[in-house]
This record gives C-alpha cells, structure tokens and sequence, in this order.
C-alpha cells in the first residue's frame, strides 16, 4: 500500500509511522519479558506488560468492529492476545 502512487503524502507518511511504531513496540515488549525472563523475577514489569498488550488487544477489537472485519482476520489482535495469555500464565505460575 505504501508504494502506491496515488496515496497522498499525508496518509503514507502515517501508515510509514504506525509501522514503525508498532515494530518498536513489540520489540520493547519482547525485551521487557526477556529480561523479566532472564532475572527470574515476575514483577511490575510482566504485568505492566500484560496489561498495556491487553489495552492493545481491545484497541484492536475495537478497530475490527468499527471496520466491521473479523476479529480473527486482524493479526495485531490476535498476536496481543496470545502475548497476554503468556503474560497470564507467567504471572500465574511464578
């Protein structure tokens, strides 16, 4: 979509963003679950983790709904979905 030469400036310049962003993002969370990992330590990192991977899942089904697309058929949900789910284990195993 990004190579499309009828898309304006505007909107390019924001998908190019959010990609980006989201990229970051994902491997912030990674490495904050590595290092809880790594530290053998559930604490304030694994549930702030959870719980901002949460927020995103629900952004995310709110998107799908608004768009009126599945949820499944949306892969940032389900990819938030699942990190919670290891989340929740983490946190309920330690």
């Amino acid at each position: 979509m990004l190579t499309q030469p009828n898309l304006p400036l505007g909107p390019k310049t924001t998908m190019q963003f959010s990609w980006n962003a989201a990229s970051l993002l994902l491997l912030s969370i990674a490495a904050g679950f590595a290092l809880a990992a790594l530290r053998g330590e559930v604490d304030t990192l694994v549930w702030f983790l959870t719980v901002l991977c949460g927020l995103h899942a629900v952004l995310g089904v709110v998107t799908t709904q608004r768009a009126q697309i599945t949820t499944i058929g949306f892969p940032p949900t389900v990819l938030f979905a699942a990190i919670i789910v290891f989340g929740v284990l983490a946190l309920t195993t330690a």
